[in-house]
């Protein structure tokens, strides 16, 4: 079940068996999960009917958004949910999920090792670039993603779209001095990327601007896809081999990333020259988060 939560009102819509993860955009405005059966959901929070438009667009983000939820005495919110299909295979489950600054790009990691970005800045998201074969995305998208449209939700009224497939939102240039890219264009669909491992991928994140993805998994691997085709470049190992890494944070510029694992290892990494700048084992314990300040 996942709850959307503003002001004195919780909007509750069951749709998922069993959340593995869940993020929140930075302006507050969409919220996005995935369960262990592979489903991805995308909740965008759209002003009541009747509200008026220009005094809330010039309010701060979450003011906004706050009375957007409360209704503002124009009458209930509108949660709308899209389903975001083809993903991941069918009963595996979504490990980790993201969204760049910019509220313009999600990214989902599954327990196969896939890893999707999504394009959530139009009316309907689109599959921008997935490491998943076609055939797998085909068979994901023709199945019933957890439950049809416009079903009712406590104190809020919901619809469901589902999302186009295409490469939207590619970032123009290469980046990191990705000579020969490895990444194929799936010119049928989404950009195809090349998969870090078949480990689980337990944390992903984007950069600011969203054309930059980082991601880890189980056995300690790291691997950052970018460019205008998202090359993949895997860092060299500096957690223990086997060690699940279950954070990561790319700085606001996407030259560096900082990583954590269960080896209790934290490493700061410079992505212009793709080595590490610093591994610190001063932790006790498994290193769960990580983040960046904003200079």
């Amino acid at each position: 079940m996942v709850h959307v939560r503003g002001s004195d009102k919780c909007h509750a819509c069951a749709s998922h068996n069993q959340v593995k993860c869940c993020a929140v955009s930075d302006d507050g405005a969409l919220v996005i999960s995935g369960d262990r059966e592979g489903h991805v959901f995308l909740w965008q929070v759209q002003p009541p009917l009747g509200q008026p438009a220009a005094p809330l667009q010039q309010q701060p983000p979450q003011q906004r958004l706050q009375q957007q939820l409360a209704g503002g005495g124009f009458g209930e919110p509108i949660v709308q949910r899209h389903a975001l299909e083809g993903g991941h295979p069918l009963g595996v489950a979504v490990k980790c999920c993201c969204f760049s600054a910019d509220g313009r790009f999600a990214a989902t990691g599954a327990a196969d090792g896939s890893l999707s970005v999504w394009d959530v800045s139009g009316p309907l998201p689109v599959l921008a670039a997935t490491s998943t074969p076609q055939a797998a995305r085909e068979a994901a998208s023709g199945s019933d993603a957890g439950g049809s449209g416009g079903q009712s939700c406590s104190g809020a009224r919901v619809e469901e779209q589902r999302p186009q497939e295409g490469g939207a939102g590619q970032p123009a240039e290469p980046q990191h001095g990705q000579a020969e890219p490895q990444a194929e264009r799936d010119t049928s669909g989404p950009l195809q990327l090349q998969a870090l491992s078949q480990d689980p991928v337990f944390c992903c994140c984007l950069s600011p601007d969203g054309s930059v993805l980082a991601a880890g998994s189980k056995g300690g691997r790291v691997g950052v896809w970018s460019g205008a085709r998202r090359a993949l470049l895997e860092l060299p190992r500096r957690h223990t081999e086997g060690s699940k890494v279950r954070a990561c944070a790319l700085s606001p510029d996407a030259r560096r990333l900082v990583t954590g694992a269960d080896d209790a290892r934290a490493v700061l990494w410079d992505l212009a020259h793709g080595g590490a700048l610093l591994t610190a084992a001063e932790h006790a314990r498994p290193v769960r988060a990580a983040a960046f300040s904003g200079d």
